[in-house]
């Protein structure tokens, strides 16, 4: 299309030539809007695309900062939770854990048999006191729960030292226990000295000796402090026996046996002897049962606390966990509601801009394609913007050219030199009349005709003479059309071609024969000619038939007329032959 706004100019020209007046398409200095018409109410393109996007943006803004708030705050409860929270529930559990393990270490404090087992349950206990402490310290809980830590460090403090009493105690009773062992046998020693006669005496003796250590180890297994003192008094009545006994025993051994009883009595009964050693770790034992029993209550007192507090705790993240859900999803649904406002925004946006721009557009571009495409179709959208300004614009530019390309394809059919068709418009019209041939079954034919021996008219008279003898032959032929179907064009050269559409081979061949005669009238000198004195011409007709089984096109029916040309120049021109295309008949 661009190519004909190209030819605008000469087409004026040829216009100016022809008629005398040019034809501009748009007069200078006139605006488009001037063309169309005035506008009462405009509403420009560029308007509302302006307002859809700043619509469109405002949306996105307003739903941005929006989610970006609530995800702030969603931010702020999810960093609260998960930075305290989260952090003081661990603690609480671990609090409760190893409060738990206190337990089993007090246990292990009270149950100690050994100084070193007593110690290394003393340093895991005040190891895991001081943990107890920085984690309730981190956590910042109840300050109760701080006192309490503190007393049960006073109190794990005075159970070991009862301990340390206690194992002190057992030390020194096993000791004296060891001594009384000794003494025993320094007893057994002195009665294997003795000899038969005095056996049964020194037997006595060692018998209260025995007494007395089996005694000793009774009190050493009771737990009963009014057990004890009655077995004192046994002990003190065995050792006032055995000390009668000593003056029985030979002078000699007297004085060992009388070291044995005050060993025995020491040891015994004396201030640190046994008796007395047993009553005090059964004291100190009591204590630190006590002491022990005391130590667990407030342990499990704190791990109350303990587990109140992290319930407290776990309540609390529960209660805040539930509350940001609930937060999310008013959060969710406010979203969701801004959002579904907004896409209806913008698809009522979208639909106001495809019917007023996008369909106009299709519109404008249709019905243009369909004007392009040789269709009149008006050029016409609603409206009053940019597009109507188009449409009415380009409806003018349309009709302007079209009325000057008819001017312009006038021209470009006529053959320049003789007047009549040329042979781009003989292609045109052959093609026409084969389709109408084809559609209403009736037969067309074509003549192609020849001027003879032209060449040497040319030759010999020259070329202004053989272009005027080329004028008078198409004048002469073009004025034997006499139906208004009939078609005659320069086909090249000195060949002419006429078309007779609904004509068979016979109608062909008549109106064929009319032309010779007619030529032959018309008596144009050609003394170089070797059939006649005058000009004369060679005639090949063919015709379609189209109900034959070769359904031809137009370049066959000119290649049949061509042969049949060929063949009355073969015959001695100045006559002519005729091929008809229905089934290969001649």
């Amino acid at each position: 299309m661009h190519l004909k706004w190209k030819a605008v100019w000469w087409i004026n020209q040829v216009i100016e030539d022809k008629a005398g007046q040019p034809k501009p398409l748009i007069e200078v200095g006139v605006s488009p809007a001037t063309v169309v018409g005035k506008r009462k109410t405009r509403l420009p393109i560029t308007r509302v695309f302006t307002s859809a996007l700043v619509i469109i943006l405002a949306l996105f803004i307003i739903i941005s900062a929006l989610s970006f708030i609530r995800l702030q705050d969603f931010r702020f409860i999810l960093s609260d939770i998960v930075e305290k929270s989260v952090p003081n529930m661990a603690i609480s559990h671990q609090i409760y854990s190893q409060v738990n393990s206190l337990t089993f270490m007090s246990e292990r404090l009270a149950n100690a048999s050994s100084d070193a087992t007593r110690r290394l349950a003393s340093r895991q206990i005040t190891d895991q006191l001081s943990q107890l402490r920085a984690l309730a310290q981190e956590q910042n809980s109840d300050p109760h729960l701080l006192v309490q830590l503190q007393a049960l460090s006073l109190e794990f403090s005075e159970l070991n030292e009862l301990i340390e009493l206690r194992l002190k105690s057992e030390k020194a009773l096993n000791q004296q226990q060891l001594a009384l062992y000794q003494l025993y046998d320094q007893a057994i020693q002195l009665a294997g000295k003795t000899t038969e006669s005095e056996s049964s005496t020194q037997y006595s003796w060692t018998l209260y000796v025995s007494d007395l250590v089996a005694l000793a180890g009774q009190a050493n297994n009771m737990k009963r402090l009014h057990l004890i003192r009655q077995l004192a008094e046994q002990i003190s009545v065995k050792l006032a026996l055995l000390d009668t006994q000593i003056i029985r025993l030979k002078i000699t051994d007297q004085d060992t046996a009388r070291a044995i009883s005050t060993n025995l009595r020491n040891i015994l009964i004396g201030e640190n002897g046994l008796i007395a050693l047993q009553v005090e770790r059964l004291q100190i034992t009591g204590r630190a049962t006590g002491r022990g029993n005391f130590v667990r209550n407030l342990i499990i007192d704190y791990a109350g606390l303990a587990e109140y507090q992290s319930f407290q705790i776990n309540s609390s993240v529960i209660n805040e966990s539930q509350s940001t859900s609930e937060q999310v999803q008013k959060q969710v649904q406010l979203i969701g509601i801004a959002s579904i406002v907004a896409i209806t925004v913008i698809f009522a946006v979208t639909f106001f801009l495809h019917s007023r721009v996008v369909n106009r557009l299709n519109k404008l571009n249709q019905r243009v394609q369909y004007r392009l495409d040789g269709r009149d179709s008006p050029i016409h959208v609603g409206g009053n913007d940019e597009i109507s300004d188009i449409g009415k614009t380009f409806d003018l530019f349309a009709k302007t050219v079209e009325e000057q390309n008819k001017i312009l394809h006038d021209l470009s059919l006529s053959d320049g030199l003789t007047g009549i068709a040329n042979r781009r418009a003989l292609d045109e019209r052959l093609l026409h009349e084969v389709k109408q041939s084809k559609r209403h079954k009736w037969p067309v034919s074509v003549l192609l005709i020849d001027v003879d021996f032209f060449k040497l008219y040319n030759d010999n008279y020259g070329h202004d003479q053989g272009d005027e003898c080329l004028r008078h032959v198409a004048i002469t032929l073009n004025e034997q059309m006499q139906r208004n179907g009939d078609f005659l064009a320069r086909y090249g050269g000195e060949e002419f071609v006429c078309i007779l559409p609904d004509t068979g081979t016979e109608g062909a061949e008549y109106v064929g024969q009319i032309l010779l005669e007619r030529i032959q009238d018309k008596n144009i000198v050609h003394e170089y000619s070797s059939v006649a004195p005058h000009v004369t011409v060679s005639i090949g007709i063919a015709t379609l038939y189209p109900d034959s089984s070769d359904m031809s096109g137009p370049q066959v029916l000119l290649k049949l007329a061509d042969n049949a040309l060929y063949e009355a120049k073969k015959q001695g021109r100045n006559r002519l032959v005729s091929h008809s295309k229905d089934s290969g008949e001649q």
